[in-house]
């Protein structure tokens, strides 16, 4: 004697047995057998579409970034923005400019001016740079509009033809003195 179950068998709800009766004709109705070649070229479909996809993000990432960099602002020095002398009002009111920079003026008209120099340190007052100024001998210092903080007082030291020269003096600067300098256009 043999016992057989089946899931029709099992069910004591009628409507649960009409929905799998129906589940197995659709089951003789669609029938999906793939053989080894047809399974090939759906893996390597799949792997065509997946490539392709992956190189059109590729484009479109490539086309987005380039917009973004033409858009944005190309950098320069930045101690440039503190290089350019505040230039007064015009008018009977405007206040004398005061120099700030004795050893400029005194330096020879004859010695060519480079592009490089070193800047030491930034004040707020002009006192205060030009006494840290008078402890490096050949210091300078120059004061310089600074959008929305006001006039501010560099403190810079040399006069460089090239940046490979003002590296070297900068090396030799710092050991010397102990203290830290940055190289800055002029």
């Amino acid at each position: 004697m043999t016992v057989r179950y089946t899931a029709v068998e099992g069910m004591d709800d009628p409507a649960l047995r009409d929905l799998d009766r129906n589940a197995e004709r659709w089951r003789d109705k669609i029938e999906l057998r793939l053989d080894n070649r047809q399974v090939f070229f759906l893996f390597f479909g799949s792997a065509v579409v997946a490539c392709m996809l992956f190189v059109l993000g590729v484009m479109v990432g490539k086309r987005i970034e380039s917009r973004g960099q033409a858009a944005a602002p190309e950098m320069q020095d930045p101690l440039a923005a503190l290089d350019r002398a505040h230039k007064p009002a015009s008018g009977a009111d405007a206040p004398a400019p005061e120099l700030t920079f004795p050893n400029t003026l005194i330096a020879p008209a004859t010695k060519a001016k480079g592009k490089y120099t070193l800047q030491l340190s930034t004040f707020a007052s002009a006192q205060e740079a030009n006494a840290f100024a008078q402890r490096y001998p050949g210091a300078f210092v120059i004061g310089g509009e600074v959008p929305g903080r006001g006039v501010a007082y560099r403190v810079r030291y040399g006069n460089f033809p090239t940046y490979k020269d003002a590296t070297s003096a900068k090396d030799s600067f710092e050991k010397q003195h102990n203290l830290i300098a940055l190289v800055a256009a002029r």
